[in-house]
């Protein structure tokens, strides 16, 4: 996204030039409608394919779970912060399968 960024500030100093105009338009709206695709569209279209009819609840059920975790790792010290976040990652792994 960086890169695409970079091209097209770099394209937009040639978009004045009569002769390379063409080329700074193609290049500007190409590299900016390849990062929307790859960016937006292309994962909205994952979620939608991959969606197979299972209960959200169940991912809901470890989203809470990680929260209220959160609020238990806030009150103790660096310790504790670690034992939350192995069990969000044991979490979410689990909620993922």
């Amino acid at each position: 996204m960086l890169t695409a960024a970079a091209a097209m500030i770099g394209a937009a100093f040639i978009i004045t030039d009569p002769i390379f105009q063409g080329l700074a338009i193609s290049l500007v709206f190409g590299l900016a409608s390849s990062t929307a695709l790859t960016v937006l569209v292309i994962p909205a279209v994952y979620v939608w394919l991959r969606d197979d009819g299972r209960d959200s609840a169940r991912a809901a059920q470890a989203v809470e779970l990680v929260r209220s975790s959160l609020r238990e790792s806030r009150s103790g010290g660096l310790s504790s912060v670690v034992a939350a976040e192995r069990n969000h990652l044991n979490l979410l792994f689990r909620a993922a399968a």
